[in-house]
C-alpha cells in the first residue's frame, strides 16, 4: 500500500485505524503494525509512531498474549541493533511489558540475538533507556531456565558499571536506574556461577559503598537484598561484609526505618550472616535482639506482614538457638 507519512502516522495515533481494522473479526490492527514493522521502506518516524502504540497496546494484559502470538516480540528485538536511542526507549518499553510474567515472550526474546544486542546499550548516558533495559533483563532473568543464558551473555559485569560510582565530580547515577540495576544482578546471581562472576568483579564492594553512600531507602533496599544473595553459600563474602562493619551501620537503619522493603532485605541479610557462629554473636552485640522482637509485634498483627514475619522467626531461631 501506499500512503503519505504524515497521514498515516495521523491515523495510527488518532487510533482511527485501530477502529476501522478491529471492527470485524479477526482483529486485524495487530497484524497491520506487524506489516510496517517488516516494510523495508517504512520511515524512522512511522516506525517511532507503529512502536508507540504497541508500547501503549501492551500495558494492557489482554494485549499482550495477542502481541506475542503475532510475533511482535522477535519483530521488536531486531531493532535492539539501532543506535537511534529514541526508538530504543520505545521499544525496550514493548519488550519490558510484554516479557513480564510471559515465559512464551522471555524465550522468544532468547531465540534470537535480542539480548546480545541489548547489553551493550547498558553503556548509555540516558536514563530512561538504561533503567527500561535492566527492567528487561530482570524479567528475562526472573525464569530459572534463562538465567544462565543472561549470565553468558556477560550481563553481570555490564550492570555493575551501573552502580559504580561516576569518575566526574557532580555527577551520580540516578536512583531510578540503581533500583533497577541491583533488581537485575539480583536476578541474576540467585545463579552460583553469576555469583561467583559478580564477586569476582568486586560486586559486594559495590553494594556495601552504594548502601552508606545513597540515602534513598529504595535503592538501599535492592542493594542490600543483593549483597545478601552475594553472602549465599560465600562464607568469604560474608566476612568482608561483617570486616567492613557492616552489621552495626545496618543495625542501625533498622533502628529507624519503616521501610518494609529495607526492613526484609536487613532481616534476610542477617539470617544468611548468622550462619556463622561469630557474626551472629556480633550481631548479638549490637542489641540487635531488641529491634527484631519490636518487629515480630509489629508484623503479627500488620496485614500482608506473613513474609516477613517468617524471616523475622528464622532470624531469632538462629540467634538464640531455639
Amino acid at each position: 500500500f501506499v500512503c503519505n507519512e504524515r497521514v498515516l502516522r495521523i491515523l495510527i495515533e488518532s487510533q482511527f485505524l485501530q477502529t476501522i481494522l478491529n471492527e470485524n473479526e479477526p482483529n486485524m490492527f495487530i497484524p497491520f503494525l506487524v506489516i510496517l514493522l517488516q516494510r523495508k521502506e517504512t520511515s524512522v518516524d512511522v516506525l517511532m509512531t507503529v512502536c508507540a502504540q504497541i508500547a501503549m497496546l501492551s500495558t494492557e494484559p489482554s494485549n499482550r498474549i495477542e502481541l506475542v502470538r503475532n510475533g511482535l516480540v522477535t519483530h521488536l528485538s531486531s531493532f535492539l541493533r539501532s543506535v537511534y536511542e529514541p526508538l530504543l526507549v520505545i521499544v525496550v518499553k514493548s519488550l519490558v511489558n510484554l516479557t513480564a510474567e510471559n515465559t512464551q515472550a522471555k524465550n522468544e526474546f532468547m531465540k534470537g540475538p535480542g539480548l546480545r544486542s541489548a547489553i551493550p546499550h547498558l553503556q548509555t548516558q540516558n536514563p530512561e533507556l538504561a533503567r527500561g533495559l535492566c527492567v528487561l533483563i530482570k524479567n528475562i532473568a526472573s525464569t530459572e531456565d534463562l538465567r544462565g543464558a543472561v549470565r553468558d551473555e556477560d550481563a553481570v559485569p555490564y550492570l555493575l558499571k551501573l552502580i559504580e560510582p561516576s569518575k566526574v565530580i557532580g555527577i551520580r547515577v540516578s536512583d531510578v536506574v540503581l533500583v533497577a540495576a541491583t533488581s537485575a544482578l539480583w536476578n541474576i546471581c540467585v545463579d552460583n556461577e553469576a555469583r561467583d562472576i559478580a564477586t569476582a568483579a568486586g560486586a559486594v564492594r559495590l553494594c556495601i559503598d552504594l548502601i552508606k553512600v545513597n540515602k534513598s531507602e529504595e535503592v538501599r533496599a535492592k542493594a542490600i537484598a543483593l549483597l545478601m544473595v552475594l553472602m549465599v553459600k560465600n562464607d568469604k563474602n560474608k566476612i568482608h561484609v561483617y570486616e567492613e562493619n557492616m552489621i552495626k551501620f545496618l543495625v542501625d537503619i533498622l533502628a529507624t526505618t519503616k521501610n518494609k522493603d529495607l526492613i526484609r532485605a536487613i532481616v534476610g541479610s542477617f539470617a544468611v550472616m548468622a550462619t556463622i557462629d561469630d557474626l551472629a554473636e556480633a550481631m548479638q552485640k549490637e542489641a540487635v535482639m531488641g529491634y527484631l522482637d519490636n518487629l515480630v509485634k509489629v508484623y503479627e498483627t500488620a496485614r500482608g506482614g506473613e513474609e516477613l514475619l517468617a524471616v523475622l522467626k528464622t532470624l531469632i531461631g538462629l540467634l538464640t538457638g531455639k
